[in-house]
């Protein structure tokens, strides 16, 4: 899914003198960022409800398939599987202390993750605004900056404990607030060039310490995803449907068994491939904020000046492709197959 590119870090222009009159000759219209930004995010957003309900009627499939296992929050698979054994442990088994592996029927809630999506989009729209910052783009910096604000508040309403159940990305919640911290430093600065350069400098650091744990919670999220249950499940299910297919005659029959297998682990695999995407994009955005803060006061000539400004326009750009392509990865639809059973 990753296509990866050569970064090739914009610099401040906020820092250059007389950038201002250079403007006209721009290639990037700077509004472009923030359409795009907020456009990837919830392209990519999409992906994870869609994925939630193909969970969903995946776990349904698999208990409907296997008469052992009762629909609930979770199920409590058999670890030591074998032919001839049921999936699910009886009561009796689970009270005798059977070795047992829970697997929940609940996916992820989608919520984080698609705001989690709409924030890249956000600081994507964000870093491309800042590396074309001249006066006449400040109210469109202004724009991407509350943009990526309101993303913060919202993942931030989304990894509150409610009741109590604790939130799925508490790893989060230290890195959202940070970030917030470093959005509102930066909306004080109301687009100054002066200002923004002197906030960038300084809370650099912190932005770049807050995304990357950001990355490191996707990766955890993945996990989450295609975790040690989901590997006995996905074992379990193999061994059903080969005890079944030994039963089976007709080929229909026993093409929709295996159709079945095979359309949920490329479903697993989609998942966790965006979940790595997302994890991607977060250290490739941590290193284009990283080149702003190391090239900030630089004094190029001109002709340098806009070359690596439109240069990093569009490699933001191509970053928001990449957000947006996963709202277009492809997952295997269930074609009405319904069981694994006979």
């Amino acid at each position: 899914m990753r296509n990866p590119t050569l970064l090739l870090v914009p610099v401040l222009v906020l820092l250059l003198p007389g950038c201002a009159t250079r403007q006209a000759v721009l290639v990037t219209d700077t509004r472009e960022f923030v359409t795009a930004g907020r456009e990837a995010g919830d392209r990519a957003a999409s992906f994870f409800d869609e994925a939630h309900r193909r969970q969903l009627e995946a776990n349904a499939i698999l208990v409907a398939s296997e008469p052992s296992c009762l629909w609930g929050p979770a199920i409590e698979l058999r670890t030591d599987f074998t032919a001839g054994d049921s999936l699910c442990l009886s009561d009796a088994e689970l009270a005798a202390g059977a070795p047992s592996t829970t697997y929940s029927l609940r996916p992820i809630d989608p919520r984080a993750a698609k705001g989690a999506m709409q924030l890249i989009g956000a600081l994507g729209a964000y870093l491309g605004e800042l590396s074309q910052l001249t006066p006449e783009t400040e109210p469109q910096f202004t724009v991407a900056v509350s943009d990526a604000a309101n993303a913060l508040d919202l993942l931030a309403s989304l990894l509150a404990p409610a009741g109590d159940e604790p939130p799925d990305l508490v790893g989060a919640a230290g890195p959202v607030a940070e970030l917030a911290d470093y959005f509102a430093a930066i909306a004080q600065t109301r687009g100054q060039g002066d200002a923004v350069a002197r906030t960038v400098r300084e809370r650099g650091p912190a932005f770049d310490r807050a995304v990357i744990a950001l990355a490191a919670q996707m990766q955890a999220w993945r996990i989450g995803v295609v975790g040690t249950a989901d590997q006995v499940a996905a074992n379990a299910q193999l061994q059903v449907a080969n005890r079944n297919l030994a039963q089976l005659q007709d080929f229909e029959a026993r093409r929709a068994v295996l159709l079945q297998l095979i359309e949920q682990g490329e479903q697993q695999s989609a998942a966790a491939a965006a979940y790595d995407e997302a994890a991607a994009l977060l250290r490739d955005i941590t290193a284009q904020h990283a080149g702003l803060v190391q090239l900030a006061g630089n004094q190029p000539t001109s002709e340098q000046q806009l070359r690596i400004r439109r240069e990093g326009g569009r490699q933001v750009l191509g970053l928001l492709d990449r957000l947006a392509r996963i709202g277009a990865s492809p997952l295997p639809g269930l074609l009405g197959i319904g069981t694994l059973l006979p």
